[in-house]
């Protein structure tokens, strides 16, 4: 995650880094990660569970509201990782289609049950992405694939990447950010 995450409407100047189909201001509230959490600090009106709030910090299950109703509930689902995610909770949207934000610190846990980041219920085993240097890389029990070559237990990916697995398949783009980060 970027040590500032910018959220508010989105629309064709927009430069923020989770654009929202919201009656939400152009710049609405920011998010950072430091040791002590997720620091939402709001920019126009926010609420954090129906409470009113300049700046908070933010804990597993809150629910923010943005403007006149974008809601979002912040989730910290796996205890070993400092990664979040942000689910869309009201019928607001983001320019592409998609269920949450995901905010990836270190790790990004990807698998069956509740106490992952990204639930693949027909996955038998945790996939770990984890941040090395400038790029990520993949832990996976057994063998699978990435961009076609075989790979055994873990394997760095570019910024483009296709990995499959015996239950799984998933692929890493490169997307553009705000002001090129």
């Amino acid at each position: 995650m970027a040590p500032l995450v910018m959220l508010g409407q989105a629309t064709p100047e927009s430069n923020v880094d989770v654009p929202l189909f919201a009656d939400v201001s152009r710049l609405h509230a920011t998010l950072t990660r430091d040791n002590e959490g997720y620091l939402l600090e709001a920019m126009r009106p926010v609420q954090v569970n129906s409470e009113v709030v300049k700046k908070a910090l933010l804990r597993p299950n809150d629910r923010v509201s943005l403007g006149g109703g974008c809601q979002m509930q912040f989730r910290q689902p796996a205890p070993v990782s400092t990664s979040a995610r942000l689910d869309l909770a009201s019928g607001h949207r983001l320019p592409l289609t998609v269920d949450a934000v995901l905010l990836m610190a270190d790790t990004l846990l990807l698998g069956p049950g509740s106490h992952v980041h990204v639930e693949l219920p027909d996955c038998k085993h945790v996939i770990v992405l984890y941040r090395h240097k400038d790029q990520l890389g993949i832990r996976c029990p057994g063998e699978f694939m990435v961009n076609g070559e075989r790979c055994r237990e873990r394997s760095l990916l570019g910024g483009h990447a296709t990995v499959t697995g015996d239950d799984f398949a998933l692929a890493i783009e490169t997307v553009a950010t705000r002001m090129g980060r």
